[in-house]
């Protein structure tokens, strides 16, 4: 009793990170109450209720917390470990009682149920609110913790952002350059190809050059050695086409053989772009289509929602490629077009481009 007396004031002094401690809480007062002399402890005051308190604390945040994981699954590849149709016990339930203020004051029952019924209910307008609570309470979270709050805060950035809210995207930033600083996507000392991929390109999105060669620099050592090559050559190639050098991005990509789709995925994007901007290249344009097109449709491993993203994408691309011997009033009707669309890889570019061929097009028509 008097070990587990200090325990708990040791506790109460620096409190243990990650929601498994709301288990060993649990864990130490049935260990407690279920001691054959617990009669005789001056202390004791913990019953079963204490017990069901700390065990539903425990149980409301790991359901919320997993069941949030699963909907964020599969926004970029198929999972094929993805278990079908499980039905989610208790799930609507625990949805409605985590509204009650006993569980409200429990900071990752708050965050995931905020989470989870944007998700459920797919409206994502809790953004603020949540990142309000997640960075009140960053330290509350361990490591693993906060590695998946920060996907999970970045797939919402995203939903929204494929809205049409282009602030968004600075956001995301944010949260990456607070993964990075603290080294959250750092696990066994490996950072993983696909994120390093995602945080370059966000970056060179928001012409953040200096802060994207500063990364690559900084984080190259730790990709595995099984796919850096890979790695570093796609990301110089979208740091290449952040600095306009596009002969440059076509010189790289060529030479490099990319292990999986989701690297031919960046790839292909990136080098139809590339063709899009340079002079005399609409022969590899169009071939290029034709490739990233076939591509998508044999691939098995990218999900359904992303395939339908960068088949719209090749389109309007392709038809922006036409528009440019084409009238201002058809530009003009693209950009409308564009305007309202929302399940489209690279619309920010896209816009811009519109934009400077509708320019181009009014400069014409003065002469």
């Amino acid at each position: 009793f008097q070990k587990i007396t200090q325990m708990q004031k040791d506790w109460e002094k620096e409190r243990p990170k990650g929601m498994e401690h709301l288990h060993n809480e649990y864990m130490l007062d049935m260990l407690c109450m279920t001691h054959p002399n617990y009669h005789i402890n001056p202390k004791a005051s913990i019953g079963p209720e204490t017990l069901l308190a700390k065990l539903d604390q425990y149980y409301f945040a790991l359901k919320l917390y997993w069941t949030v994981c699963v909907y964020c699954r599969n926004t970029m590849l198929v999972d094929k470990y993805k278990e079908e149709n499980y039905p989610h016990y208790l799930l609507e339930e625990i949805r409605t009682l985590s509204n009650q203020s006993f569980f409200q004051e429990n900071p990752a029952i708050y965050i995931f149920q905020y989470l989870l019924n944007s998700h459920a209910e797919e409206k994502f307008e809790y953004y603020d609110l949540i990142k309000k609570a997640f960075f009140t309470n960053i330290e509350l979270f361990n490591e693993t913790e906060l590695n998946d709050l920060i996907r999970i805060l970045n797939n919402y950035c995203v939903i929204n952002y494929r809205q049409g809210k282009t602030e968004y995207l600075q956001e995301l930033f944010e949260l990456h350059k607070l993964a990075v600083k603290r080294k959250l996507y750092i696990e066994n000392g490996y950072l993983k190809s696909d994120i390093f991929r995602n945080i370059v390109r966000l970056a060179c999105t928001l012409n953040q050059i200096d802060w994207s060669t500063n990364f690559i620099q900084q984080n190259a050592q730790y990709l595995s050695e099984e796919n850096k090559e890979s790695t570093l050559a796609l990301s110089k190639a979208m740091l290449a086409f952040a600095k306009k050098d596009f002969e440059q991005v076509s010189n790289i990509l060529i030479q490099v053989r990319f292990e999986d789709d989701s690297y031919g995925l960046a790839a292909r994007s990136l080098q139809l772009r590339a063709y899009y901007e340079l002079d005399d290249s609409e022969e590899l344009f169009f071939n290029s289509v034709r490739s990233f097109n076939a591509f998508l449709t044999r691939s098995k491993t990218i999900s359904e929602t992303m395939k339908q993203f960068n088949l719209q994408f090749i389109q309007y691309l392709k038809k922006l490629q036409l528009l440019k011997y084409d009238s201002l009033e058809k530009a003009l009707s693209l950009q409308k077009e564009l305007k309202v669309i929302q399940n489209i890889s690279y619309k920010i570019w896209l816009n811009e481009k519109v934009e400077e061929l509708l320019q181009q097009k009014n400069k014409s028509s003065t002469f």
